[in-house]
């Protein structure tokens, strides 16, 4: 089995989580190392279908280096299919009689992992586009360990676009961007070659060999835990009562009280992939001036955009969308993967409301869910994320979704990022597009990730039911358009970024000898740092 190099942070990781790097494994009885797997990631198995892969994806473009030369993307993939796997990318799910499945270490075939291909010529963004939905609508393969990276080359002025995929029980979003972070180079004029599956560390804490009286007393601690999280879920429980019978004032949104629209359709297999990029420090003014954060900001366009959208489809509810928030719960030197997340609902605006209205309701909305939240312990939030997670694939699975009220509309992610540019063998990564998974009962995704000054937008939804998937999009970059308007914050350069705000077709003419990238803004960027 290969050796993972020896990073710093590697060992760092293995220290804190086991007396060896293995534990009771391969080097005490001749087995393959085993890792246990919590309940929340094995979870995101569980929850799985054909219809509902549960994995997360980025979909990253880079400017070729200048002096790269011809075979430059050919040696970089012989390179990277020769860097051995590390934990957690050289682990499948493996089975135990009577407990939870574990993690067990394999040899990865790094030919099937790391996987090489060219756009068609003449080649373009809405073909890159088709080629990712596609990916991205595919199962991970659980014999083997469960993620997939694409170099794709064939695009205009010899860029070229990675695309990983990796099972949401290895990373969340925030692990994910983690290792972006680590794996490039700040610097233009550097050599460094780290990809993810390198340095990772483990997505879950290895067993450690503990003497009975360190079981009895971790038994104590876990139990005593356990009280006060049912306590606190009891507690939440009664708010939920009381507001459904109209005795409390609670802002929190009851599960399974969204209204049904066209994001509540029946999910099928095919996805469909849209991108918009917005400047930051444009979010991060409008949203100075109205009071509120970036967030608040993002939330209020992506609301306005599906108002839109339902309103011109005639699906308008009479009651605010629910979107389901996911909220990393880490500690801030936290750094195992995996997924520590809560998934709150957060009550959006009424369709009539102006956009300035619409930005005080949810931002009044969302403060008070996490503020209410944030009273909790991680573990009462994360089991009553698992619960109504369950409970809403459990309606999806058995085709009752379609008859019962959906826990939300659809998920809203913001995945902070590094607020510098990035660079891989001199290439500068131009942006990253986060990609992720739509929950059970729903039809779409929206994730956001910030970088170098830039928000990037992405998109995922059912293609049979969000068929004008980037209509929906372009409708983000107006919406704030609209906003700085009421805001009395509108200039013609900020139209002009909203206007090209959009995936250029390889139809429309090229713009300076090139085609623009996907979601690509006109003017100038201003690096600053993350929300």
């Amino acid at each position: 089995m290969s050796t993972c190099p020896a990073s710093g942070y590697w060992r760092r990781v293995v220290a804190r989580n086991t007396t060896s790097p293995y534990g009771k494994g391969q080097g005490d009885s001749g087995r393959a190392p085993m890792t246990s797997i919590s309940i929340l990631d094995y979870a995101m198995f569980l929850t799985e279908t054909r219809e509902s892969p549960r994995h997360v994806a980025g979909l990253s473009l880079f400017d070729p280096p200048a002096d790269g030369g011809e075979d430059f993307i050919l040696r970089m993939v012989e390179d990277m299919r020769a860097v051995p796997a590390c934990p957690p990318f050289n682990w499948k799910l493996g089975s135990r009689l009577g407990a939870l499945p574990v993690w067990t270490e394999t040899e990865p075939d790094m030919k099937h992992h790391v996987r090489h291909l060219a756009l068609p010529r003449p080649g373009g963004y809405a073909e890159l586009m088709k080629l990712v939905s596609d990916l991205h609508g595919e199962l991970l393969d659980r014999s083997r360990p469960v993620w997939e990276f694409y170099i794709i080359e064939g695009l205009p002025g010899g860029q070229f676009a990675f695309y990983l995929k990796v099972h949401h029980a290895y990373a969340d979003g925030a692990t994910m961007s983690r290792w972006l972070d680590v794996s490039l180079s700040t610097d233009p004029k550097s050599d460094k070659f780290r990809p993810m599956w390198s340095l990772a560390g483990p997505a879950g804490r290895r067993r450690r060999q503990q003497s009975l009286t360190q079981v009895l007393e971790e038994f104590g601690k876990t139990a005593g835990r356990q009280l006060v999280s049912v306590a606190e879920l009891y507690t939440m429980i009664l708010k939920h009562s009381l507001k459904a019978l109209r005795l409390g004032d609670s802002k929190v949104p009851i599960p399974f009280t969204a209204p049904r629209t066209l994001l509540n359709q029946r999910l099928t297999a095919p996805r469909s992939v849209a991108t918009a990029t917005i400047d930051l420090e444009r979010l991060r003014r409008a949203g100075k001036a109205a009071g509120g954060t970036i967030n608040d900001v993002v939330l209020t366009l992506c609301d306005a955009a599906l108002t839109r959208y339902l309103s011109e489809h005639g699906e308008l509810p009479p009651k605010p969308l629910v979107a389901e928030m996911p909220v990393d719960l880490r500690a801030e030197d936290h750094e195992d993967g995996g997924n520590v997340i809560s998934i709150l609902l957060v009550e959006m605006a009424r369709g009539n409301m102006n956009v300035d209205e619409r930005f005080n309701a949810i931002r009044d909305s969302s403060h008070t869910v996490i503020k209410e939240f944030s009273g909790l312990s991680n573990d009462a939030v994360m089991t009553y994320t698992l619960v109504v997670q369950v409970l809403a694939q459990l309606g999806d699975s058995l085709g009752l979704a379609e008859r019962l009220p959906p826990l939300g509309n659809l998920v809203i992610s913001n995945v902070p990022g590094p607020p510098q540019a990035l660079f891989m063998r001199g290439a500068r990564m131009t942006g990253i597009f986060p990609l992720s998974t739509v929950a059970p009962g729903t039809v779409m995704n929206i994730t956001v990730f910030s970088y170098a000054g830039t928000m990037l937008f992405g998109l995922v939804a059912g293609r049979d039911a969000i068929p004008d998937l980037q209509q929906l999009t372009d409708y983000i970059p107006e919406s704030l358009v609209e906003f700085e308007q009421s805001l009395g914050l509108s200039d013609q350069e900020n139209a002009e970024k909203s206007s090209a705000a959009r995936i250029k077709k390889t139809t429309k003419k090229k713009r300076n000898g090139k085609k623009s990238a996907p979601g690509a803004t006109k003017g100038r960027n201003k690096k600053t740092g993350t929300p």
